[in-house]
């Protein structure tokens, strides 16, 4: 009667204490298929001993404790287990908090769930992700699963190393768990941020291409269970950056077709009503958070709703700053025409990578700056406000830095036949790095110290190519040190294509890395070595 009907289900329909009962037993084993124990809930002996201790003897029908029941009230509460009466002593040291049951993508919940069953498809974390949140799923969001999960992960890891890295780590779960109270301040991916960590714990380099989890046990890497609009499984899938890649497109779609209710484009002033951070909309079932930006199109600026809070704040502010430049055209028109060496601005320019005047690029690249930090205007009044402040002093500024410019320019050119007749590796190297120091991008850090700047690294390549002309071998092998670092940057910068304050301060060290390299005796602030950009570079291509 015991194991049967009030343990097995079996006594027809359940009373209220049974349906309490299971519920709490269901609970407790849930808690065990997430911390992956099965040494939380009390055994069946105990279960069955807990009814038995208090049902009278003989007891064998439903019949039966139904009339056995009703002679007492109080009899249906003696019956009803607590917490304490089906849990083991180890239930109390497992902190449910780290075994979440949501996580957010894209500001939007998603549902979690867990498996102990090694072996199983669904063993380990899952996550249902409906196809239209795709555009904003990214590995870092999954790869260090939950907390409660994250210093076994770390563990396995660090297993994987070869014998004389394992060395280092030894023992491996006191390290693991270091790590892990490092990385609740390192964002990012977990393979970059572990580096990190075990760069500063153990005072050695360590590289991100250690730690692949693809080597490790299933259930150490979440499986995403990608669902439509109907909430039917199209994909289940642990490779996170195979499924992005196949199914972009439609997520990409399904993204587009998302309505927000805002939109717009300007030309010319403040066009649109007051933005918020933030809007909700509901999507096939999915609650979605956007992100509203006004966003840079060249020739307009468009309002969008974008799908994370810190890619809209950046965009944002890209896009108020070309708004400026479009703002300005009568003050670039003055410039232009007052502007003496305009014309030679102009011609100087194109042996840079200008297509157009780089008077424009300048207010742009001025705008950029005014707005690098700080609020930006969500709104007509304040964008008026804004506009009134850049445009009083423009004029000034714009003649001062067009003078600075020009001058880089002209000493930059001057060196354009000695240029010509270094080894076609250097000049390649050279072509790059003045493409970037005075070509479109670079106007936008052309403030008093950003003119000092090029000017020292117009100085340092004056010297090298004073030293290339009587022995181009040293030039060379001294390039080998260089040009990986610049190729990796080129290649960031070309996705980007600006260069937002992270690849800056990539490019400051590399100009200080060049100097230090080619024309050494002019100095640098900071001491720049090779594997402070190494690291620099590899947290970039990382990703977010």
């Amino acid at each position: 009667f015991i194991d049967s009907g009030l343990l097995g289900g079996e006594l027809g329909e359940e009373l209220a204490f049974v349906r309490h009962n299971r519920a709490l037993l269901a609970q407790v084993r849930a808690l065990e298929e997430r911390v992956r124990r099965r040494d939380l809930l009390v055994g069946s002996d105990e279960l069955h001993a807990f009814y038995e201790q208090r049902l009278p003897p003989g007891m064998a029908t439903r019949r039966d404790l139904l009339a056995w029941l009703r002679e007492d009230d109080t009899r249906t509460t003696s019956l009803s287990m607590r917490e304490a009466d089906v849990t083991t002593a180890q239930f109390e040291s497992v902190q449910a908090w780290l075994f979440p049951d949501h996580l957010l993508i894209g500001g939007t919940p998603c549902a979690l769930s867990y498996r102990f069953e090694p072996g199983h498809a669904h063993d380990g974390l899952s996550v249902r992700v409906p196809l239209v949140l795709l555009t904003r799923l990214q590995v870092s969001d999954l790869d260090r699963l939950v907390p409660g999960m994250l210093s076994d992960k770390v563990a396995a890891l660090l297993r994987t190393q070869i014998k004389a890295r394992r060395r280092l780590v030894s023992p491996v779960r006191e390290f693991a768990m270091a790590c892990v109270e490092a990385l609740s301040q390192l964002p990012g991916p977990l393979p970059m941020a572990l580096a990190t960590a075990l760069s500063r714990i153990t005072g050695l380099p360590w590289s991100a291409s250690l730690f692949d989890d693809s080597r490790l046990e299933p259930h150490l890497r979440c499986l995403v269970r990608v669902v439509d609009e109907t909430g039917r499984v199209v994909e289940e899938t642990r490779d996170i950056d195979a499924l992005l890649t196949a199914r972009q497109a439609e997520a990409q779609r399904h993204s587009a077709a998302v309505e927000w209710g805002l939109a717009g484009r300007s030309r010319a002033g403040w066009t649109f009503t007051s933005l918020p951070l933030s809007v909700e909309t509901d999507a096939a079932g999915t609650r979605l958070v956007g992100y509203p930006a006004v966003v840079d199109e060249t020739d307009c600026v468009t309002l969008k709703v974008l799908d994370g809070a810190e890619l809209a704040d950046a965009e944002h502010r890209r896009g108020v700053a070309r708004l400026l430049l479009l703002d300005a055209g009568s003050d670039l028109r003055h410039l232009a025409r007052d502007f003496a060496g305009a014309r030679e601005l102009g011609l100087l320019a194109a042996l840079f990578g200008h297509h157009h005047s780089p008077l424009a690029a300048l207010v742009l690249g001025a705008a950029r700056r005014r707005l690098a930090v700080g609020p930006v205007p969500r709104c007509a009044e304040s964008y008026g406000q804004l506009r009134a402040a850049f445009q009083a002093g423009l004029a000034a500024e714009l003649r001062t830095t067009a003078q600075s410019l020009l001058s880089l320019m002209k000493r930059a050119a001057a060196l354009r036949d000695a240029i010509v007749r270094v080894p076609a590796a250097v000049r390649a190297d050279l072509d790059a790095q003045l493409a970037l120091l005075l070509g479109p991008l670079g106007m936008a850090h052309l403030d008093n110290a950003g003119v000092l700047r090029v000017s020292r690294s117009i100085d340092a390549i004056a010297r090298r190519l004073q030293r290339v002309d009587s022995n181009p071998g040293k030039d060379l092998r001294k390039l080998d040190t260089v040009a990986p670092l610049a190729r990796r940057f080129d290649a960031l910068v070309a996705v980007a294509g600006e260069l937002t304050a992270a690849l800056r301060d990539v490019q400051l060290m590399l100009e200080d890395y060049r100097v230090s390299v080619f024309a050494p005796e002019l100095g640098v602030s900071n001491r720049i070595a090779s594997d402070d950009i190494e690291s620099a570079l590899a947290r970039l291509e990382a990703g977010p």
